[in-house]
């Protein structure tokens, strides 16, 4: 990493820490795993097209178990000809601390949902600031070392795909049980 791209991470982490800071604490009132979620928000990089339609497929099956779904896709460029059906954020939104500035970030941040589920193998800086100030108590998603980002995460290899990711998810939601369930 060169010096430009040290200071840029720098700027990134004590802006990030500074917003961290300014949030009240996330209260748990509850356990949380897949079964008693009632609202699930959906991040994803929706730049491919077969996870894209992955997530969706994921995001329509959730809303079939009565389950309320937040989605918020990253995309790189949007053409005016073909504009996604869900949320998003571009690369645009994103200032040169990486923090993006979107209304759409800013109201996913800000969504009361149980659990956020960010559906993408390789997570970013931008990525982890919207997982890490989201008011979701339980934030779940792929293994990064910017900790604040999320209360569960997977170590998978970065080449895995969204399917996998999704199904490494759901076994380990499932492992998470309330203080009635039996073990």
């Amino acid at each position: 990493m060169g010096f430009i791209e040290d200071v840029k991470h720098r700027f990134y982490h004590t802006a990030v820490q500074r917003e961290l800071r300014q949030m009240p604490a996330r209260i748990r009132s509850k356990t949380i795993n897949l079964q008693t979620a009632q609202s699930v928000g959906i991040l994803f990089d929706a730049n491919q097209m077969d996870n894209r339609k992955q997530v969706l497929q994921y995001a329509q099956s959730l809303e079939k178990q009565k389950k309320k779904t937040h989605l918020l896709g990253y995309l790189e460029t949007v053409a005016e000809t073909d504009l996604p059906s869900f949320p998003y954020f571009t690369k645009k939104e994103i200032n040169w601390k990486y923090l993006p500035k979107g209304e759409e970030v800013q109201k996913f941040i800000a969504a009361p949902f149980d659990l956020l589920l960010h559906l993408h193998p390789q997570p970013n800086l931008t990525t982890n600031y919207i997982a890490a100030l989201s008011k979701a108590p339980l934030r779940v998603g792929p293994y990064t070392t910017f900790e604040p980002a999320y209360d569960l995460m997977i170590d998978i290899p970065e080449d895995t795909n969204v399917k996998i990711l999704i199904q490494q998810i759901e076994n380990l939601l499932a492992k998470i049980k309330n203080k009635n369930e039996a073990a």
